[in-house]
């Protein structure tokens, strides 16, 4: 079993409105030290929105960093003093215009453990009403009403790159028996 690294030293490096960088020196258990570059990053939450049995809402963005236009599952970042099911209730309204009255937890993970300290946390969002006075400007127009078996197959195909979206998509499939 791996065993923690000891902080030698620490130095910010950038700090911008949503992440932070840090260098961090490192000694390992054989007393090697190393550099550790690591993105702070807040906690963010996905929704799975399941509008009918095996029907949800997905969203189509645009993403800078691979510059190309993704269709995912409703996520966010966890603002500071907010809890998980008040932020993923946020975002669902704002990027979806319905409200989820039921939310189950389904899971955490890390994105990118490996220079991230980002932890994403995926709901089940259930019971729906409408709420279009949350939605922020632009966001309906992107949204998409998409059959399980259509997301299974986008993601098979690699026509799904996002890992949130992957992995939730995957689970709601397993949990709904969808294979194709």
């Amino acid at each position: 079993m791996a065993v923690a690294e000891k902080t030698v030293s620490n130095q910010y490096m950038y700090q911008g409105r949503i992440v932070t960088l840090r260098r961090e020196e490192v000694e390992s258990p054989d007393g090697k030290r190393h550099l550790r570059e690591i993105v702070e990053h807040p906690d963010a939450v996905v929704a799975i929105v399941l509008t009918g049995p095996s029907t949800l809402l997905m969203v189509e963005q645009y993403r800078r960093a691979p510059d190309k236009v993704m269709l995912e599952l409703p996520a966010g970042k966890v603002d500071p003093g907010e809890g998980l099911e008040e932020a993923c209730r946020r975002e669902v309204v704002e990027e979806t215009g319905v409200y989820p009255a039921v939310l189950e937890h389904l899971l955490s993970f890390y994105p990118s453990p490996g220079f991230c300290t980002e932890r994403m946390h995926l709901f089940l969002a259930t019971e729906l009403s409408p709420r279009p006075e949350g939605v922020l400007e632009g966001e309906i127009d992107r949204l998409h009403e998409v059959s399980v078996s259509d997301l299974l197959g986008r993601i098979k195909r690699g026509e799904i790159e996002d890992a949130k979206t992957v992995i939730g998509g995957l689970l709601l499939a397993q949990r709904l028996g969808v294979t194709s």
